[in-house]
C-alpha cells in the first residue's frame, strides 16, 4: 500500500527490485525510539514493511541502495518485517529513508534554531542599524531550509536486493 515495486527479479536466488514510495517512515535520529515506550511509534505508527514470500528457507541479508539492512530468516520475510529502523549498526541510519530522515531532523533543528534567533533579534536587537536587513537574512536563510528539508523528504526509487547470508 502506498508504493509501487518494479524491476523485480530472482537471479539464483538473489531476489532484486526498486521499490517507490508515495511517504516515507518517521525516523528521527540514533536510539529515537525509546522515546516511544508508552506510545506503539515502532509497532503501529512507524510501519515500512517488506514482505517476501516463497524464498528457500535460510536467512537472508537486505540491502536498499547499498545500505545494509540487516537479516532475517525466510519465514519471517514471508511474514513480514518492519524495516523502518532497520540498521545493523545503532549509530548509523540504516535504509536511504533512514538517512534521509536524520538529515531532515538536522535540518529541522537548524531551522528552530534560525527562529529562535530571528525571534532574539526583534526582542533584543531592535536598536541595531542593520536589524531589517538581518531580519530578512533570517527569513531568507528559514525559507532556504524549509526547501531543502522538503527536497530530502521527498521519497526516491530504493534498489533493494535480497541474497541468501553467506557463512
Amino acid at each position: 500500500i502506498g508504493c509501487k515495486i518494479y524491476d523485480l527479479k530472482n537471479h539464483e536466488g538473489i531476489v532484486s527490485f526498486t521499490r517507490k514510495d508515495e511517504r516515507l517512515p518517521l525516523n528521527l535520529s540514533p536510539l529515537w525510539m525509546l522515546h516511544g515506550m508508552y506510545i506503539p511509534i515502532g509497532t503501529e505508527l512507524n510501519r515500512y514493511m517488506l514482505t517476501i514470500d516463497h524464498l528457500q528457507t535460510c536467512d537472508y541479508e537486505i540491502t536498499a541502495n547499498g545500505r545494509a539492512l540487516g537479516t532475517w530468516s525466510s519465514s519471517s520475510l514471508a511474514a513480514g518485517v518492519n524495516i523502518a529502523s532497520a540498521t545493523p549498526d545503532p549509530w548509523m541510519p540504516g535504509g536511504p529513508w533512514d538517512a534521509q530522515a536524520h538529515i531532515v531532523k538536522i535540518l529541522t533543528d537548524m531551522r528552530d534554531e534560525i527562529v529562535f534567533a530571528r525571534q532574539g533579534m526583534d526582542q533584543t536587537l531592535s536598536s541595531h542599524p542593520r536589524i531589517d536587513s538581518l531580519g530578512t537574512e533570517a527569513d531568507a536563510i528559514e525559507k532556504s531550509i524549509v526547501n531543502l528539508q522538503r527536497n530530502t523528504a521527498r521519497p526516491i526509487p530504493i534498489k533493494f536486493i535480497v541474497s541468501p547470508k553467506t557463512k
